[in-house]
């Protein structure tokens, strides 16, 4: 999450269970909202919201913190960081 005195953004995973879907199968999305300080009220000025497929658990996957540290990294990001140098 990013905060200045006229504009924000966050970017989360969102899980749902998509109920106006009939399998009512859980979802995992991830958004990204931007919004904007307008006459001194939030505005939402962009949503978009990408569903995680599961088929692609093997793509390269690194995790940072607020301050931009790396956290943590699937296998697939391991192995594609063997040929660059990645810490």
């Amino acid at each position: 999450m990013v905060i200045s005195p006229e504009m924000a953004w966050v970017s989360y995973d969102q899980n749902s269970d998509m109920s106006s879907i009939a399998d009512g199968t859980l979802r995992r999305y991830h958004e990204l909202k931007i919004l904007q300080k307008v006459d001194g009220v939030w505005k939402i000025s962009c949503l978009v919201s990408t569903q995680i497929r599961a088929n692609c658990e093997n793509a390269p996957l690194i995790e940072v913190d607020r301050s931009g540290e790396m956290i943590w990294m699937n296998e697939s990001a391991k192995n594609d960081c063997r040929s660059i140098r990645c810490s």
